[in-house]
């Protein structure tokens, strides 16, 4: 007569090891401590009958959030005068650097020493497209992992914008803003068709020296939420749309294009979205790292 189901899940092989959250579930969570090819065992049995089958499982290293990318700058160049959009996405929206001996390459990096201006030659098209008009997705996410030379300079700084001066704009985060005289927050901006200065910064955590990913992530709806880390610390709803931004404006990194807000500090990673990134996927980015 059969007896109580016994269910029993082990790890026939693999590069690395399989850790069941429930072994003894059908149904169960599983983490593997390496990529590669798996063979998982599943044994059932009631005293009287058995059966057991295998799965074979393939982990594959996480990636970043590529569903609406538009632009790329991982800074592996090593040289030269160009930041290359390594996106994939439409036309290349690459960035000319206007002093290439204020900066200095790295292994995946570029510092900003005195001040420089990364920016696109002509209108940032494929964004400003993307995210107006009628068939506009009027949502933005601007991101950046960045070490500041200094948590406290004596200016405000752009990390990214879409931006012509420090005073007409479409959309920038940066390091400090000017009205306060406070350089050690991060703040963002957006031009909507009814708020020409809709700000969103976060008091704390305060900008350090250390390597910190940030992010502005803009809803359709009008919520703006800013996240330092992986973790939301300052949000905002705002009415109105996009549809009064400057078409003109171009795409910088680490100034705006009048040379007036001059971010000093790495620069490991800066991507622009035109969807809003929602807090999984903001982890997600955070997750996985600069490099």
């Amino acid at each position: 007569m059969p007896g109580t189901l016994t269910i029993a899940w082990t790890q026939v092989s693999g590069p690395g090891t399989a850790t069941f959250a429930s072994p003894a579930a059908a149904s169960t969570q599983v983490s593997f401590s390496a990529v590669g090819t798996y063979v998982l065992h599943l044994e059932a049995t009631d005293g009287a009958l058995s059966a057991s089958d295998e799965v074979t499982v393939t982990v594959t290293e996480p990636q970043r959030v590529a569903d609406g990318l538009l632009a790329l700058y991982t800074f592996d160049e090593g040289s030269g005068a160009v930041a290359t959009d390594t996106s994939g996405v439409g036309t290349p929206l690459d960035l000319a650097i206007n002093a290439p001996g204020h900066v200095t390459w790295g292994a995946g990096t570029l510092t900003i020493n005195s001040e420089a201006i990364l920016s696109s030659a002509g209108p940032a098209q494929k964004i400003i497209d993307a995210v107006t008009g009628v068939a506009g997705s009027n949502e933005l996410t601007l991101e950046a992992w960045v070490q500041p030379t200094s948590a406290s300079p004596s200016s405000p700084g752009r990390l990214v914008g879409i931006a012509s001066s420090q005073n007409t704009r479409d959309a920038v985060l940066s390091q400090g803003f000017f009205t306060s005289g406070a350089t050690n927050v991060w703040e963002s901006r957006i031009w909507t068709t009814t708020d020409y200065n809709n700000r969103v910064f976060a008091n704390t955590p305060k900008v350090t020296t250390a390597l910190q990913h940030v992010v502005l992530s803009v809803q359709a709806n009008g919520s703006s939420r800013l996240y330092v880390n992986g973790v939301e610390v300052a949000s905002k709803t705002t009415s109105g749309t996009f549809g009064d931004w400057d078409l003109a404006y171009p795409l910088a990194v680490g100034n705006d294009a009048s040379g007036a807000r001059g971010f000093l500090g790495t620069f490991h990673l800066v991507a622009v979205y035109g969807k809003a990134l929602t807090p999984a996927e903001v982890t997600q980015n955070y997750t996985i790292g600069a490099d």
